[in-house]
């Protein structure tokens, strides 16, 4: 299991690999509701494990072709000189292999078209989304045609995009920095991997409850209390499901945005507080 070899190499327990083997919202979102994410994330925790450049490389195009989000931890695991090139040789070849079929029946306008549907038009329950578009709504107005990009609900997915963006490139160069120092380029690139992951599901206007289920194999290597809450708490995001089934509406009760996102920032305010280079933690 690539969990258990990144925990063997970390000098961290392997039965901390119950972190995902006994989750709950692992079994109810993908034994319960069959989401293919969990094949994705298989493949980027074998990438990540895995001591061969090109088989890494090979298996986040493989990863990426399911869905996208893999494509997050090859920046980290490309910073290790040594196969860079196979690395992203492979991924290449493997990346063009897999999507040439898709490209070839709905073609490049379609596949752009559906994913530029959900990047600038899908919205869940989210974590800080709505503070980034309601402040832009008051300054820009309700802007024009729904292709408009002063629109604020275009305007703000720009903002979270380019606030990711900057998460990851401190992400990155943080990672070099351990890397450089002598750190495991593996464990270098899971720790880069999950702060992208991290950001990207605190930023998306988008957050399933099956999504957390992408950072629940990092909560083993690299524990965080903000994270678990979420993870814990994130079926209750479904809460107004029962009235969506019965009357089509889909509307979240006032209580559940500060019942799930206040802990989750306030312990991650902690984590951050307590991490590696604080002075409790180097006591």
């Amino acid at each position: 299991m690539p969990l258990l070899r990144l925990l063997a190499l970390s000098g961290r327990p392997a039965a901390l690999a119950c972190v995902w083997g006994f989750s709950p919202l692992v079994a109810l979102e993908f034994a319960g509701a069959g989401h293919v994410d969990v094949l994705a994330i298989l493949l980027l925790v074998w990438a990540l494990a895995s001591t061969r450049a090109s088989v890494s490389g090979a298996l986040l195009a493989a990863g990426t072709s399911v869905k996208l989000l893999p494509l997050v931890a090859l920046p980290f695991r490309a910073l290790d000189p040594r196969g860079r090139v196979r690395l992203c040789a492979a991924f290449v070849l493997v990346l063009v292999a897999c999507w040439a079929p898709l490209l070839w029946q709905s073609g490049a306008l379609g596949l752009g078209r559906g994913l530029g549907d959900y990047a600038l038009r899908w919205e869940s329950f989210h974590l800080l989304y709505r503070w980034i578009e309601r402040p832009l709504g008051a300054w820009l107005g309700p802007g024009g045609a729904a292709n408009d990009w002063s629109a604020p609900h275009r305007a703000g997915r720009l903002v979270a995009a380019a606030l990711w963006l900057g998460a990851s490139l401190l992400a990155w160069r943080a990672a070099r920095a351990r890397l450089h120092a002598g750190g495991e380029p593996r464990l270098v690139s899971a720790r880069g991997a999950f702060v992208a992951l991290g950001a990207f599901l605190a930023l998306t206007p988008t957050l399933h409850p099956w999504y957390l289920c992408w950072i629940v194999p990092f909560l083993a290597l690299f524990p965080s209390r903000a994270w678990t809450w979420l993870v814990a708490a994130a079926p209750l995001a479904y809460w107004p499901l029962e009235r969506w089934r019965a009357e089509g509406v889909w509307l979240e009760p006032a209580w559940l945005w500060p019942a799930l996102a206040l802990p989750f920032w306030a312990l991650l305010v902690l984590d951050w507080r307590r991490g590696p280079h604080s002075p409790r933690a180097r006591r």
